[in-house]
Parts: C-alpha cells; sequence; structure tokens
C-alpha cells in the first residue's frame, strides 16, 4: 500500500481422500482404504446409490458395473467403476449332465438333460440382471427356448428339483 511492500503468510492445508482405489476377488469389491465412510454406487443406473451398502466391502448379488463414493476428510471422492461379471457362474454343477446348443444362437436354444427332470425353473436374465424369460417344466428332459431379446450375453440359470442350480452363458448373436 502506498508503494511500500508487504508480505503475506498463509497457512493452507489441503484435505483430501487419501485413497480411492479398489481391488476384486469373485463377486466382492473390497476398498483399499480403511479410514473413510463408504456408499457404494450401481455404474449401471448412473452411479445411484445402492440401498443399506455402507461397508468397506461390497460384493454383487448381480453381474454389473460398481464403484465406492468415499469420505474422508471432509471430502468426497469416487473410485473407478469395476465391472462384476462372475455372479452365478457355477458350469456343471447340476447332479445330471445339462448341455445347452447352440451358443452361440440366433435365437432358440436348446436345453438338453441326462435324465427327465420332475421339476425345473429355467430363468433367462441379461448382463445387467434384468429378467428376460422365466417358465417352470415339468417330467421334461429337453427344453426349447426362444431368446425375444437383442443381440448380446446372456446368463441362463437352471434349477432343479433338488435346488441345485447351474447358469451358463449365452451369446444370442
Amino acid at each position: 500500500m502506498n508503494g511500500c511492500d508487504s508480505l503475506v503468510f498463509l497457512d493452507l492445508t489441503i484435505n483430501s481422500v487419501s485413497d480411492n482405489t479398489t481391488s476384486l476377488i469373485g463377486a466382492t469389491i473390497t476398498v483399499n482404504n480403511s479410514s473413510a465412510t463408504y456408499v457404494w454406487l450401481d455404474c449401471d443406473n448412473n452411479n445411484s446409490p445402492i440401498s443399506g451398502e455402507t461397508n468397506q466391502s461390497f460384493t454383487a448379488s448381480l453381474n454389473g458395473s460398481y464403484a465406492v463414493e468415499l469420505t474422508e476428510n471432509g471430502c468426497v471422492d469416487t473410485s473407478a467403476c469395476v465391472a462384476v461379471t462372475t455372479v452365478g457362474i457355477m458350469e456343471h454343477s447340476f447332479s445330471n449332465e445339462v448341455v445347452v446348443y447352440p451358443n452361440p444362437t440366433h435365437g432358440t436354444i436348446t436345453i438338453e438333460f441326462e435324465n427327465v427332470n420332475e421339476h425345473l425353473e429355467v430363468i433367462l436374465y441379461s448382463l445387467s440382471g434384468q429378467l428376460i424369460e422365466h417358465r417352470n417344466v415339468q417330467n421334461t428332459s429337453l427344453i426349447q427356448l426362444d431368446i425375444n431379446a437383442p443381440a448380446g450375453i446372456y446368463i441362463l440359470e437352471v434349477t432343479g428339483e433338488d435346488g441345485v442350480k447351474t447358469s451358463l452363458k449365452l451369446v444370442k448373436e
């Protein structure tokens, strides 16, 4: 002021989230930062919060893409989205052999069993978890299924009368 120099001292503290990285094992995503609070997000649904999911780890119940919002030191940061593609994939867990053909398909598949089954539940999901087809069948060893959906990758889940499930990836061209 008035042609004089002056010195200004500033004590500046910058707060940040120390680590927003994650690790994935199977269908479980874990935040590598243990000193934050967490809100898990569904990346496939405009990063909307997943109700009740506020722990350091999140186990996906559906295939999809997930991220976590971390709050630490008064700051908020979001991890990168992580794709989970392994939910329900347990091939050949049925008590008798299941054969699905053709795979890839142009729309119609055949599900064939080694033996006749008294009761079967057949469910077809998109990779994002959307229900495409749900059918209960009785006393059969052969099922024909039309995939009335766009080309893509689908999850076929077959549950037998003993509760044993088999999940298979299907490709519709």
